[in-house]
C-alpha cells in the first residue's frame, strides 16, 4: 500500500505543484479508495497509475 501512496503523491505534486499535504490524511483515505479497486485490478495498479499519468503528460517518471 505504501508504493501506491507514494505514486499517488508523486502524481498529485506533479499536477498541482503543491507539496504541503497531510500524509496522515493520505494514509487514512488510501484504504477507502482502494476498496473501489477490485483485488484482480490491484495487481499492477501502480504501473497503471503511472502509465495513466504519463500518457496525459502529467508526470515524468525518473529512470
Amino acid at each position: 500500500m505504501l508504493r501506491v501512496l507514494e505514486t499517488v503523491e508523486r502524481i498529485f505534486v506533479s499536477l498541482t505543484s503543491y507539496t504541503h499535504y497531510d500524509r496522515d490524511l493520505s494514509e487514512e483515505i488510501l484504504p477507502v479508495v482502494l476498496k473501489a479497486v477490485s483485488a484482480e485490478q490491484q495487481d499492477g495498479y501502480v504501473s497503471r497509475l503511472e502509465a495513466f499519468a504519463a500518457a496525459r503528460g502529467a508526470c515524468r517518471w525518473p529512470g
